[in-house]
């Protein structure tokens, strides 16, 4: 028999950790659930579990510091970040300092069990930075140059282009954790996309939809006809096929927050 797949939830919250054991109460998992930071580092300590889901504020330990407390003592297990609206610029540093995914409230029982899906995918994770050039803006004064490309990790991808306009694309690391793409919906030229929220719907084989995070805000001003027409060429050349372009609004701000 398969050994069975072990989360751990940590929030201060019953009425979370009660919707969270009604999505995974089948067999599949062994589920435990703790109210606080502390205990949640003494379970962690005692069992090794794969993916670790959290609240990113709770009373007595800053939701980074757990982060980091977690992956010290763990650095294989995922840990995904539930966050609210006014913590939003928190999550996205978390996703720089090693987190794996990150649920805004509110979030359904879909997007719960897909994000857990994903984190199960071992192997797929990205741990630092490929290279120089996705080196975060915050360590070069020259950040804003044409041809420089930066990640939201596990997610998304945004490069500069000669007109200082961005394109956006998906993470390989994203796509090798959803499995093969089988359609898209992208936002409609003039809409506006925010950095942390979904800039992109990807639906995969398996009947799952998946939300993919957008690394900047900004205005859409085109879709890439090729990928619309042809989703499935994600899989084989995710770093060179863009799904949207946008004129940012928030670059110089935004970019500290990506690799």
């Amino acid at each position: 028999m398969a050994e069975r797949a072990k989360i751990l939830v940590v929030d201060d919250e019953d009425v979370v950790l009660l919707s969270i054991r009604k999505v995974f109460k089948s067999d599949a998992f062994e589920l435990d659930t703790v109210q606080s930071p502390q205990l949640g580092l003494a379970m962690v300590e005692s069992r090794n579990y794969d993916v670790v889901i959290t609240d990113l504020m709770m009373p007595g330990m800053n939701g980074l510091e757990f982060l980091d407390k977690v992956r010290a003592m763990d650095p294989g297990v995922r840990v995904i970040m539930i966050t609210g609206y006014a913590t939003m610029r928190t999550a996205l540093q978390s996703m720089r300092r090693g987190a794996f995914d990150f649920l805004a409230k509110p979030f359904t029982k879909e997007e719960l069990s897909n994000v857990v899906h994903r984190a199960m995918q071992r192997g797929s994770m990205t741990e630092e930075p490929a290279d120089a050039s996705l080196a975060g803006a915050s360590e070069s004064a020259g950040a804003l140059e044409p041809g420089r490309t930066y990640t939201l990790r596990n997610h998304s991808w945004a490069r500069i282009e000669p007109d200082m306009r961005v394109v956006i694309g998906v993470e390989p690391h994203y796509l090798s954790t959803v499995g093969d793409v089988s359609d898209l919906e992208l936002p409609k030229p003039g809409e506006g996309v925010s950095q942390g929220g979904g800039c992109a719907k990807l639906f995969t084989a398996d009947g799952r939809t998946y939300s993919l995070w957008c690394p900047l805000s900004g205005r859409v001003l085109t879709l890439n006809t090729e990928v619309m027409e042809n989703p499935a060429r994600l899989t084989e050349k995710s770093r060179d096929l863009w799904l949207i372009k946008i004129d940012p609004t928030a670059i110089e701000h935004e970019i500290e927050n990506l690799l």
